[in-house]
């Protein structure tokens, strides 16, 4: 009888336990707060894009003004002082006004389009061409049609580069690019557009974005990946990285100083010799050093499933901007998030 007893005791809690599950139920995502990527406009406001394939616009009250969903999947945005633009699927690119988002056509590439960016009459964009070839950046002039291409050499592993995530970063005359490819490990390496010149750096982990700052650049990235965790902010110097910081759940000793052993997933700069950086779902300011580590918030948003062959599970914030005095992070699943004190509010 006691151990029939104990069973029914189990059976109770089991059904407590899903009753008190289903009395809290989850906010339910909507396809505008699926948000891929999200940058700051002159005015206050957020240009954004969905996981869809949409174009959102948000207000300087981070209310969502206008979306629109073009035939083929936007894959891209930039902007340009007080211009917009869009890549799209189909290897199409306009030009969006930035209140109606209306698109108006302004060019078009063949192959995989993965990233724009315009700077006055000139636009640059990252694509995987048609073939087996090298992958490229086109460099093309809008008022006189003028283009050039860039070959980024794949190295014999074009079928990892070509499946795996990339970030971009473009400061000048230089385009940064890095490669995440889970538990394989990624690539780092910069082009010089006056030039041509393709430069790639010793580095094996996966870069999950950029940050330069008065002529040096730091990239900083990590992976979770079967129950291990790693993270780090490492400088380019003379053609390789070299590690600022960084922590390993596979390392036996404890971590004692800064945050733990996961992802940096945004950095971005904070002022003369600081910098705001997300440790997966954690937020904290930090010196130029990257020694003294000060806890600010955490983001409270849902993260999404990784490639089962590569990584266990990819963080909820897609993109962390500076809107004048304010911070604002867009997330995967839940919308626009934004820093209150020492608190990271959702936007409702």
């Amino acid at each position: 009888m006691g151990g029939l007893n104990a069973v029914r005791f189990v059976v109770v809690v089991l059904i407590a336990a899903c009753s008190a599950t289903r009395s809290a139920p989850v906010r339910p995502t909507l396809p505008t707060d699926e948000l891929v990527d999200a940058l700051a406009l002159p005015d206050g406001g957020v240009l954004a894009r969905t996981a869809r394939g949409s174009v959102v616009r948000f207000d300087a009250a981070l209310h969502r003004t206008a979306e629109v969903r073009p035939l083929a999947k936007v894959v891209a945005i930039a902007t340009d002082e007080d211009r917009g633009f869009v890549g799209l699927a189909d290897g199409s690119i306009g030009e969006v006004d930035l209140v109606t988002l209306a698109l108006r056509p302004i060019a078009s590439v063949a192959g995989e389009l993965r990233w724009i960016s315009v700077r006055g009459q000139e636009l640059v964009v990252f694509l995987d061409p048609p073939g087996d070839g090298d992958l490229a950046i086109e460099v093309r002039r809008l008022d006189t049609l003028d283009t050039r291409a860039i070959a980024i050499p794949h190295g014999g592993s074009r079928a990892m580069l070509t499946r795996s995530a990339w970030s971009w970063s473009r400061d000048g005359d230089t385009v940064w690019f890095g490669v995440d490819a889970g538990e394989w490990g990624g690539a780092v390496g910069k082009v010089d557009l006056a030039t041509g010149t393709v430069t790639m750096f010793a580095h094996r982990d996966p870069v999950l974005g950029f940050v330069t700052v008065g002529g040096r650049t730091w990239i900083h990235g990590g992976t979770v990946h079967d129950g291990s965790t790693r993270g780090y902010v490492a400088e380019l110097v003379a053609g390789e990285s070299k590690d600022a910081w960084s922590a390993s759940s596979r390392r036996r000793r404890k971590v004692t100083q800064g945050p733990p052993p996961r992802p940096v997933v945004k950095l971005i700069p904070d002022g003369p010799g600081s910098f705001l950086a997300l440790v997966w779902e954690r937020l904290y300011r930090v010196d130029a050093t990257f020694t003294a580590w000060t806890p600010i918030a955490s983001i409270h948003a849902r993260e999404h499933a990784g490639r089962p062959d590569a990584m266990g599970n990819y963080p909820a914030t897609t993109a962390m901007i500076r809107i004048g005095e304010r911070i604002v992070f867009a997330t995967s699943r839940d919308g626009l998030f934004e820093l209150h004190g020492s608190t990271i509010e959702p936007v409702r």
